[in-house]
């Protein structure tokens, strides 16, 4: 039966759709933002990071990112918002000092209708007018949007690693099909669902698991990611089991565009080999 509660998250829908069509517009005010998580890496003289969608609506307060590219998605905007992140990433990155900018790379998400024939020649346009070179730059994709057809999914991801451009495989371990994958798409990089890094110092099914993807995906010569670390336990336990790359709140947690740029710059400062390569 159709009720007043059904209707009343219809026309929610409805009107952020038609203001998310204007945010990515450039018309109104500027509630669209980035906001950038570190990963740390093994090796210190390079920093990862990964940007992550917010927007803070003045009526509805925070809207969850899932919410906003599903809107995108359902609503025809989904390539136009793919376009939004990536010129926002350039500007964002933009005024960081050259020597710095030459040791980031950043990672950004893709949704089922980014995800298309077309986006190669999308992101080697778009690639013209960053500041960040293609092996800089990683696509993260997530297994859902790639299983209806696995011979245009190769095509697509060949396509976008003979840019140089890198394809990482994100929340791994949380689908059905997940080894199925890494038989039929070439990664390079798998990230750990962070459901398997939670408390996994005093769980040891969690270290089983986490220690044989890493194993699987090292023999493979590809590297792995530990999301959601947030404790000195579990970071020593992911660096136990051999993970190359770490995501998660004990580092930093999200943060706009000027934040990171400063942590940036305090963090490849005071690396030895940073200044070493630089010097």
């Amino acid at each position: 039966m159709f009720n007043q509660a059904m209707l009343s998250r219809y026309e929610r829908s409805r009107q952020l759709a038609a203001e998310l069509r204007d945010q990515l517009n450039g018309a109104g005010a500027d509630q669209l933002s980035l906001h950038y998580q570190p990963i740390i890496k093994r090796e210190r003289h390079v920093l990862g990071a990964e940007a992550l969608l917010r927007w803070q609506h003045p009526e509805y307060g925070f809207i969850n990112p899932a919410d906003i590219v599903s809107l995108a998605d359902d609503n025809g905007l989904g390539e136009r918002l793919g376009e939004w992140i990536f010129d926002r990433v350039n500007r964002d990155l933009m005024p960081m000092a050259p020597e710095r900018l030459t040791q980031l790379e950043v990672s950004i998400n893709l949704s089922g209708s980014m995800f298309n024939e077309a986006l190669p020649s999308r992101v080697a346009r778009m690639l013209l007018a960053s500041p960040l070179c293609a092996d800089q730059l990683i696509l993260e994709l997530t297994e859902t949007i790639a299983l209806d057809d696995l011979k245009l999914s190769q095509h697509i991801l060949s396509a976008l690693q003979q840019l140089n451009v890198r394809i990482a495989l994100d929340d791994f371990g949380t689908g059905w099909s997940s080894f199925s994958y890494l038989k039929e798409l070439h990664f390079n990089k798998i990230k750990i669902d962070k459901s398997f890094i939670q408390q996994i110092d005093s769980h040891p099914r969690q270290q089983l698991f986490v220690s044989s993807i890493t194993d699987l995906a090292h023999k493979l010569g590809v590297p792995v990611v530990a999301e959601g670390v947030e404790t000195a336990a579990e970071l020593a336990e992911v660096y136990e089991l051999g993970a190359d790359e770490i995501q998660g709140y004990f580092y930093a947690r999200p943060m706009a565009a000027a934040d990171f740029r400063a942590f940036c710059q305090r963090y490849l400062a005071h690396q030895p080999q940073a200044m070493a390569q630089i010097g």
